[in-house]
């Protein structure tokens, strides 16, 4: 009955969805290339639009519960890119790229 009780909890676990956590995220491209994708390892920016060249725009980063740091990668028309390798959201509340 015991191992029973043990097996059950362990897969109730199993199936609890991971929790993430939101983060005001405001862009600012300050570049005369729109901003077309923003990679995030291990989350996602919620609704994104492209961020038109001298322009900004607001979103929400999701990453999992209790992670901070995350390694950003933007995209732009040209294809081209900006690494950001330890984007810390719970201190920052955006990127501003360019002059």
């Amino acid at each position: 009955m015991r191992l029973t009780l043990i097996s059950a909890a362990v897969l109730a676990g199993l199936a609890t969805p991971a929790v993430a956590a939101d983060y005001a995220f405001e862009v600012t491209n300050s570049t005369q290339f729109d901003l077309v994708a923003i990679h995030v390892q291990g989350g996602k920016v919620n609704d994104f639009m492209t961020v038109r060249s001298n322009g900004e725009r607001q979103f929400t980063l999701s990453l999992p519960a209790g992670v901070c740091k995350t390694r950003l990668n933007v995209i732009f028309n040209d294809s081209d890119s900006v690494v950001f390798d330890s984007y810390d959201a719970c201190e920052k509340g955006g990127i501003a790229i360019g002059h």
